[in-house]
Parts: structure tokens; C-alpha cells; sequence
């Protein structure tokens, strides 16, 4: 009689390893940073609570406001660290660049960024770009100035690749509602903390509307000195193409009074939500977009291969580009 064979232990599932890459200084900071971090983290807190079977670990740094940082970062998380996503990545120069190696290695990128880039001329099968864009920003804003009179526009930009694309994208909505744009003036990226003189010469223009085609601490402190020299009392309104909700709420209504903010509005999708948030509130929209995720990893979780995050055998890959 022949025994039985003992059982064969169980394959240990290989982890998916995660990377945060964010900003831990720099104008983004408080709207990235360590909230970036944590909500990633929560989002994997609560996915292994309903997926108790996936081993998930992650890692995080600084992208120092660098592209060359970003790609090296990801260079060695992708080929050296066995990182099978970054998520994050808010400076859209680093995005684009990690964009790059997230296609050399033939990995995952999820970016919380903005601009229309990552959807458009950089557009690659193996990133998805999350959250909002700057067609988004700069249309909805520049519509609703256009439909409240605003139709001779000044914009103030930060000097790298977000603020071209934003700009340029709210001076093309200008544009083609009948308005005009009576000027630009860039501002070095970052580095920057006195906006005087570039708001000394939007005031200049006689532009009825200041665009600030800039973001974070930047837009934030483009508001603060823009009260102090009196613009909006003077009649100009500010046209803040990315500055969240909360911080406005850092600015203070009185030195926000004639600004429209662009304001994305995440919390409360979800009961965890503010459970979530509540150490970092005023909770910012990328913090609770970081958060939303999960339902990726959850959607993954019926998929072979170990529990990776690559596509599954047989399946083809999905083009996630384009607004349509």
C-alpha cells in the first residue's frame, strides 16, 4: 500500500510593494507630503481588512520638487526594489519623467498631478492619471469669470511645465469665449516668495481678471500679497487656477475676499472618509484622491498572478488616456 503523499505547503504570496513618491518640502508640501503617505497607508489599512490574503508594503520619498530625483527614485524602486507602483508624484515635471521609466520597466503609475500632458502628448498605457487635470482647472474657472464679465484676463505662471500648460489652456478658453489675455508674466519655480513685482504689472494691465496659473504655497502667497496692495479692492478679481479649498481656509476669508478658488470636493465619497483625514484636516483633495485608489487594488485582487499588479495573463492592456 502506497502512503499518501504529504501536502505541499503553500506558496508564499509575493507583496506588492508600493511607492510613495511625493514632496516633502517645497510649495506642495502641505497638500502632499506626509498626508500623502498616510492616506496611502489608510487606503491599504482598509484593503487588507476585506482582502486579508494580499501582503502589501510600502515605501516612500522625497522627489525634492526634481525631475532628475523622480526618475532616479524610480529607476531603483522599479529595477532594484521591486516597487510594482508609484503613486502620487504631485510636481508634473517629476510625473512626466517617472512616467518615462514607469514605461521602460514596464510597471504601474498612478500620478496626482495635473498636468494634461499625462493624458495627452505623454500619454502611455502603463500610467493612469488620477484625480483632476489643468483642463479641467483652467475651464471651469476662466467659464465662470467669462460668464460674471471677466473677459480681459493677466496671468501669472509658474516657470515650469504645469504652469505652461495651465496657462495656456486658460488663455485658450479666454480666447475662444470672446475675451482677451493682456498679458504673462513667469515666475521661477520653486524658490519663489515675494510676487510683487509680478503682481505689480498685472495691476498695470488694467486686466478686470488676474489668472494664477500657479499652485500650493505659490497661489496661496500670490493671494496674501495681492490683499495687501489693495488689487481686489481696486476692482481686479483673482482667478486662483488651482488653489484647494483648504487653502483658502490657511489665507483667511478677508485676504480671499475676490478670489475664486478652484476647490475639488472629495470628502465624504466613502464612510472611512473622515475617519480617514481627521489628523490632517483641513484635508486636501490630492490627500483624499490618494486615498480613493483602493478600489484599484480591490478590483486586482480577483486577478491571478500572485496578487502583482500586472495584468493578468491573457489579457490585454488598457488604454486609460484621453478625456473621452
Amino acid at each position: 500500500m502506497v502512503g499518501r503523499a504529504g501536502a505541499a505547503a503553500p506558496t508564499p504570496m509575493v507583496p506588492i510593494r508600493i511607492g510613495v513618491l511625493t514632496e516633502m518640502g517645497g510649495p506642495y508640501a502641505e497638500d502632499s507630503g506626509r498626508g500623502s503617505v498616510a492616506a496611502v497607508r489608510f487606503a491599504v489599512e482598509d484593503f487588507r481588512r476585506q482582502q486579508p490574503g494580499f501582503a502589501i508594503e510600502l515605501v516612500s520619498a522625497d522627489a525634492q520638487t526634481k525631475p532628475d530625483v523622480a526618475a532616479a527614485v524610480a529607476g531603483a524602486w522599479y529595477g532594484r526594489d521591486g516597487v510594482d507602483m508609484i503613486i502620487d508624484v504631485p510636481v508634473s515635471n517629476c510625473a512626466l519623467a517617472v512616467a518615462g521609466v514607469a514605461r521602460s520597466h514596464d510597471k504601474v503609475a498612478i500620478f496626482n498631478t495635473s498636468t494634461s500632458d499625462l493624458t495627452g502628448k505623454a500619454c502611455s498605457p502603463n500610467h493612469v492619471h488620477w484625480a483632476f487635470d489643468t483642463y479641467a482647472l483652467s475651464a471651469s474657472t476662466a467659464h465662470a469669470m467669462l460668464d460674471d464679465g471677466g473677459d480681459t484676463w493677466f496671468l501669472i505662471q509658474a516657470d515650469y511645465t504645469f504652469g505652461a500648460v495651465l496657462a495656456a489652456e486658460a488663455a485658450a478658453v479666454v480666447q475662444a469665449g470672446g475675451g482677451r489675455v493682456l498679458g504673462t508674466v513667469r515666475h521661477p519655480f520653486p524658490g519663489t516668495t515675494d510676487f510683487s513685482s509680478y503682481l505689480l504689472a498685472a495691476q498695470t494691465s488694467g486686466a478686470k481678471v488676474i489668472g494664477l496659473a500657479n499652485a500650493g504655497a505659490d497661489a496661496a502667497n500670490c493671494i496674501k500679497q495681492a490683499a495687501e496692495f489693495g488689487l481686489t479692492r481696486g476692482g481686479a478679481r483673482l482667478a486662483a487656477l488651482q488653489c484647494l479649498l483648504p487653502s483658502i481656509h490657511g489665507i483667511g476669508t478677508e485676504a480671499a475676499q475676490g478670489a475664486l478658488p478652484y476647490g475639488v470636493v472629495l470628502l465624504g465619497h466613502g464612510r472611512g472618509h473622515p475617519r480617514v483625514f481627521r489628523p490632517f484636516c483641513p484635508c486636501h483633495a490630492r490627500h483624499a484622491a490618494l486615498y480613493d485608489p483602493r478600489r484599484l487594488l480591490r478590483r486586482r485582487a480577483a486577478l491571478p498572478e500572485s496578487g502583482r499588479l500586472a495584468r493578468a495573463k491573457g489579457r490585454p492592456r488598457r488604454r486609460r488616456c484621453g478625456r473621452g
